[in-house]
């Protein structure tokens, strides 16, 4: 397969699973709603725990992307390959925000976090899958979160 093919297919991938997350939004249960956060209300924390942790079944639209019952139709996403990065370089190697509910695990590999859902990354989110393998799903802050501009942290790969 040419790499054009793998970058459309890619792109499509993503764009599919937009789509389907606008759609399918009963999927999941609603997000346990947070406490005041900055002076948010009950109303608004809900709102950013919304945008933070709904994948709307988007872990189950990758899953079969990987999974595609034609062979030559299978496309994986490198959710395992960010998650198993090292979080003190994860922000320069990926451009990714880590959770700062997050500790990275000395003995490498995921961070340790006391959602069971987080994988130490904003908006990446794993759930069990088929055969205890893990899914991973994309919240809207994984790509629609970013550091303040006018206080950004002193280092990016560990933001407070």
């Amino acid at each position: 397969m040419k790499i054009i093919d793998v970058i459309v297919r890619s792109s499509l991938a993503v764009s599919l699973s937009v789509a389907v997350a606008c759609v399918q939004q009963d999927d999941q249960p609603a997000p346990e709603v947070g406490t005041s956060f900055q002076g948010l209300n009950a109303q608004l924390a809900h709102g950013r725990d919304v945008w933070f942790k709904n994948t709307y079944g988007g872990e189950k639209f990758f899953t079969f992307l990987a999974n595609h019952p034609d062979p030559s139709q299978r496309i994986k996403i490198g959710f395992e390959a960010v998650v198993n990065t090292p979080r003190a370089v994860r922000f320069d190697v990926w451009g990714v925000i880590n959770d700062p509910d997050c500790t990275a695990d000395p003995a490498g590999g995921p961070d340790i976090c006391a959602d069971p859902n987080a994988t130490g990354i904003i908006g990446i989110r794993k759930f069990p899958g088929p055969g205890g393998s893990t899914m991973y799903g994309a919240a809207c802050a994984s790509c629609h979160a970013g550091f303040d501009p006018i206080h950004p942290p002193a280092d990016p790969n560990e933001p407070t």
